[in-house]
């Protein structure tokens, strides 16, 4: 009797899905300033280390900034980390934008605002740092654009975003990166992308 030919079946391409991975935990440092445990309490969850991955129009990494004298030097004593878990964990070019949270202090008398600090998170386009996305293809070109943050003056940028001149910043507690991969491109290729492509702007 003939064997009927059985087709080959073809396993469908793992497709990642959507996760968050917590680095800081769920309780804040016992290191936290007395005058800002509140603050940090209440958007913790916005503050900590953690990283939306696997989305593949966007991913977020958040990182919580310990010291204020990192800001001053640029973040460089964090660019090993944010190798390890932003460049690393691509695998095809992509375009960065990066934002900062902070926490605010009122200036003004309590009659104004009862209350004294309040934490700013950027929710919009106008809050990046850069206005249009830069876009990586390889390490050289993220470390550029490491170094393009360093050259910042962070602090100054941050003094100009706030919308409300009663509210001062008070310190630049977490840093936030947004990767839009470019899909179908392998990453460290040799050659520019087309000019269509790193022109392209995402909403």
């Amino acid at each position: 009797m003939r064997r009927l030919h059985q087709p080959r079946v073809v396993p469908r391409p793992q497709i990642p899905r959507p996760r968050t991975i917590v680095v800081d935990g769920d309780t804040i440092p016992e290191d936290i300033p007395e005058d800002y445990r509140d603050i940090y309490q209440s958007n913790w969850r916005a503050i900590r280390t953690h990283f939306h991955i696997g989305n593949t129009v966007q991913e977020r990494y958040t990182f919580r900034i310990p010291d204020q004298s990192m800001i001053d030097q640029g973040l460089e004593s964090l660019w090993p980390y944010f190798r390890e878990n932003i460049f690393q964990r691509q695998r095809q070019p992509f375009k960065i934008r990066v934002a900062f949270g902070f926490i605010l202090r009122h200036e003004g008398n309590e009659d104004d605002s009862p209350v004294l600090y309040r934490y700013f998170h950027p929710d919009n386009h106008s809050d990046y740092l850069y206005l249009g996305p830069e876009t990586i293809c390889d390490r050289t070109e993220f470390d550029q654009f490491l170094i393009d943050i360093q050259r910042k003056n962070i602090r100054q940028w941050s003094d100009r975003l706030k919308s409300e001149s009663a509210w001062v910043v008070e310190s630049i507690c977490n840093v936030e990166f947004y990767i839009n991969p470019l899909r179908y491109i392998p990453i460290d290729i040799p050659e520019a992308l087309p000019e269509f492509i790193i022109s392209n702007v995402f909403d």
